[in-house]
């Protein structure tokens, strides 16, 4: 494991909850890379099923530094926030429990930190890639151009999945909030507020093969918007304070009315707590109707 006086440069995050027999896929995902550097930092997120005994194995074959922590169940957030907390290496690269990626995936995330002026590392929080398919192929939008240095506003409008890893005293600096009884957060949120005071080296090669899952996130968003409506409020408020296209305001505008109208506020703290509140205001009728129409189709309950 790595300590104060030699720690690794990454240092790997797998959340896991019960789904410990996915795990063997990261375990030899990390076997076979390149730049072997690294500790795996496991957090069990209150898992039921063999996920403690499993890791043991995984440590106890002693082919890697792996350390291994338990919590109560409360979201990938949360867990995410413990890593960080612990986390010994000078990367941070999160790898979910069904992830695979490519020998040389830290190999190649360094070289391109490294292409960036080293006196201009302060403005940067690391470094994002692209993801494939299971037959290599690239997953949603390229980035303008390879090597490029990110703004949020493009950044946030490109399709499909992207994968990366930041500087973990960064992280710090920027944890998953909480709210009691919300077991997810939009990764935006913390994304964003990275992005409003650092930039991020992009480059065109795909190192994440992603694996769409039977449960995935895009499949349960609509019940989510509501089961975590806090977070979610928070996360649309903060995207309308930032810069982006006229239709991506227009689209972020009318899920905030959407979401917060599931939260039961009234009108006029709907409006006031928007930061556009004359686009809000505008839209209103269209989120307040999305907020109806899910209702009826059971997605969401009652105002609260």
């Amino acid at each position: 494991m790595g300590t104060d006086q030699n720690p690794p440069l990454f240092t790997v995050f797998t959340g896991t909850y019960n789904r410990g027999a996915l795990l063997r896929r990261v375990y030899e995902c990390l076997l076979a890379q390149t730049l072997q550097d690294f500790e795996w930092l496991v957090v069990d997120d209150g898992s039921t099923d063999d996920t403690r005994q499993i890791v043991a194995e995984m440590i106890a074959e002693g082919r890697l530094r792996i350390r291994y922590f338990y919590k109560p169940n409360g979201g990938v957030h949360t867990a995410h926030n413990v890593a960080v907390q612990h986390a010994a290496g000078r990367f941070f690269m999160r790898c979910d429990n069904d992830d695979e990626f490519v020998p040389e995936a830290m190999q190649t995330f360094v070289a391109a930190w490294r292409s960036i002026l080293e006196e201009r590392h302060y403005q940067f929080s690391g470094v994002s890639c692209l993801c494939m398919d299971k037959r290599g192929r690239p997953i949603g939008d390229p980035y303008p151009r390879d090597g490029w240095d990110s703004d949020w506003r493009t950044l946030s409008e490109l399709r499909g999945e992207k994968w990366g890893i930041h500087l973990t005293r960064i992280l710090r600096d920027f944890p998953f909030p909480q709210f009691k009884g919300e077991r997810q957060v939009p990764e935006g949120v913390v994304w964003g507020r990275v992005h409003d005071h650092y930039r991020t080296r992009c480059i065109n090669v795909p190192l994440r093969i992603y694996h769409a899952a039977p449960d995935q996130l895009s499949k349960k968003i609509s019940r989510l918007r509501y089961s975590c409506a806090n977070a979610y409020t928070l996360y649309y408020a903060e995207e309308l304070a930032r810069k982006h296209s006229t239709f991506r305001k227009l689209k972020l505008a009318v899920s905030y009315v959407r979401v917060t109208r599931g939260l039961g506020l009234r009108w006029a703290r709907i409006i006031s707590g928007s930061p556009h509140k004359v686009l809000t205001a505008l839209v209103a009728p269209v989120g307040l109707g999305l907020y109806f129409l899910d209702r009826k189709r059971g997605l969401a309950g009652p105002a609260r």
